[in-house]
Parts: C-alpha cells; sequence; structure tokens
C-alpha cells in the first residue's frame, strides 16, 4: 500500500502549517480545478523564501487532492495506477542480457 503524502514534510519546507494550505487552496476553488491548475494555484501561494517551489508546490497539490477525496495514495493526476517491477542479476552485463 502506498502511503498518503506526508504534510509535515511540506509544513516544515514551507514554513506553512497544512490546515493553512488547505484552507488557501479551498478559498481558491481548488476541489473543483484539475491537479495542474491546483499546483499553479499552489506555487501562487508559496511564501518567497521557499527553494524549489514548483516541486513542493507538486507536492502540495497531490497532498490536497489526496487530503480532500480527489485523488488516493499512488493514483496518478490522470485517475490510473501505474506499477513497475526490476530483478537484479548477479553476472555481468552480458549475461543478465541472456538471461
Amino acid at each position: 500500500m502506498v502511503k498518503p503524502t506526508n504534510t509535515s514534510a511540506i509544513t516544515k519546507a514551507t514554513n506553512r502549517p497544512w490546515d493553512d494550505w488547505g484552507a488557501a487552496l479551498d478559498a481558491a476553488g481548488a476541489r473543483e480545478m484539475n491537479h495542474g491548475d491546483i499546483a499553479k494555484q499552489a506555487l501562487k501561494l508559496m511564501p518567497e523564501p521557499v527553494e524549489q517551489k514548483g516541486w513542493w508546490a507538486q507536492g502540495v497539490a497531490i497532498a490536497y487532492e489526496q487530503h480532500t477525496g480527489l485523488r488516493i495514495p499512488g493514483q496518478s493526476s490522470t485517475g490510473s495506477f501505474q506499477t513497475s517491477t526490476s530483478k537484479t542479476f548477479a553476472d555481468d552485463k552480458d549475461a543478465a542480457l541472456q538471461a
């Protein structure tokens, strides 16, 4: 199971309590927005001293979507789910490719 976004990390990085993020996005009508528009709104609301504002805006948007039920952990912004798998081989590259 995928865990929900860690809102305490968002609070720490942005110096803005998670409840304030939720209230600000609600006031902006984010429950009716798509992911991209929520992220843009979060970017507009991002405090000035935050580094990597775009990255944190994406995190805020994802956390908001999970918090409000617009998506569940592990679900993409399009509503789909993806998975991947990998395998480690002890041999060299050529042997691994043959396997």
